[in-house]
C-alpha cells in the first residue's frame, strides 16, 4: 500500500510515500494527474487535508484555495482513488506540532525522512511539501496502527 499526502494550496504539493523515496509532486494539475493516473484502488490511499475558511485571509484567496480542494477532490474521485479527509489539527497533533510555525513542520519532516527534499530552487524550506509529507506518514502511522491491532 503506497501512502499519500497533499497539501491543497496554492504552495502545496503531493507527496507519495514511495521505495526508495518519497514521491513529490509540485501543485500542477496536469503533474497532479500524471502521478495519480498511474495508480489503482488498491495501490494507494491518499491523505486531503480538509480545508476551511481562515481569519483574516482576503476572498480571493480563500475562494482558489477552497478551488483547489474542489479540483483535487474532483481527479481523486474521477480516477476512483480512496482518500480521507484529514484536518489539520489530527495531523499536527500526532507529530506535536499544535501551535508550531511552518518551519516546524519541515524540521520534523527532515527528522523522520533526513534525505528528504523539501527545499525549493532557492535553499528555502517549502512548507507545502513538507506538510503534504507529514499528512502521508500520519495516515500511514494511523493505518498500520488501526491493522496491527487485530
Amino acid at each position: 500500500m503506497i501512502f499519500g499526502g497533499i497539501d491543497p494550496g496554492k504552495k502545496g504539493a503531493l507527496v507519495l510515500l514511495t521505495i526508495p523515496k518519497p514521491t513529490i509532486v509540485s501543485f500542477d494539475k496536469k503533474s497532479y494527474i500524471n502521478c495519480l493516473k498511474t495508480y489503482s484502488i488498491v495501490d494507494i490511499i491518499i491523505g486531503l487535508e480538509l480545508v476551511h475558511s481562515m481569519p483574516k485571509q482576503g476572498v480571493k484567496s480563500m475562494f482558489s484555495f477552497g478551488e483547489n480542494f474542489g479540483w483535487i477532490q474532483g481527479v481523486l474521485d474521477a480516477l476512483g482513488l480512496k482518500y480521507k479527509f484529514i484536518r489539520s489539527q489530527e495531523w499536527k497533533k500526532h507529530f506535536g506540532l499544535i501551535g508550531s510555525g511552518k518551519k516546524q513542520s519541515c524540521i520534523k519532516a527532515l527528522e523522520l525522512e533526513p534525505t528528504f527534499q523539501c527545499k525549493g530552487k532557492r535553499g528555502g524550506l517549502q512548507d507545502g511539501i513538507c506538510d503534504a509529507y507529514l499528512i502521508a506518514r500520519y495516515l500511514k502511522d494511523k493505518y498500520e496502527k488501526e491493522h496491527n491491532r487485530n
